[in-house]
């Protein structure tokens, strides 16, 4: 299972690569590439299905009626795990952005700036999202032991 350090070095490495990009766009006289108004959308929809769908997977571990087989535990849990990573790598790059272009004065850099801000709290939630999923689905080692053995006697 991934660790809660482990996600803030994805945030960070996702950070450090926008904070780098931007001030190499920025030296060069590219063109912006635009973050279209609704992208934000899409982690947030992600979000919520990964959680869905991880919850049916924790009903299933608990014993209680569940509309998945195994397989498709494995799965969601393998979907729980990319979302969680790429949220926070997304969500730095996201951040990192509008770190870096915040205090320019231009209209049409203010309003980009403000949807990668957007994208990236959203990422951040499909990360958080993603790592609360991915607890869901893990198995406890000892739960297939008797108390007893467990405890070591």
């Amino acid at each position: 299972m991934t660790s809660p350090v482990q996600m803030g070095s994805w945030f960070v490495l996702g950070l450090l690569a926008a904070l780098l990009g931007v001030s190499v766009w920025l030296d060069s006289a590219m063109p912006l590439v635009s973050i279209p108004p609704f992208a934000w959308t899409l982690p947030l929809l992600l979000a919520v299905a990964v959680l869905a769908s991880a919850w049916q997977v924790r009903s299933l571990a608990k014993g209680g009626p569940a509309r998945v087989n195994a397989l498709t535990a494995a799965r969601i849990a393998i979907l729980s795990q990319a979302c969680g990573r790429g949220g926070m790598l997304l969500g730095g790059i996201g951040v990192g952005a509008w770190l870096a272009v915040d205090g320019s004065h231009a209209a049409y850099l203010d309003e980009q700036s403000a949807r990668a801000l957007w994208m990236g709290l959203t990422s951040v939630a499909l990360g958080g999202a993603g790592l609360l999923g991915e607890w869901w689905c893990s198995i406890d080692e000892n739960e297939d032991e008797p108390p007893a053995a467990a405890a070591g006697a």
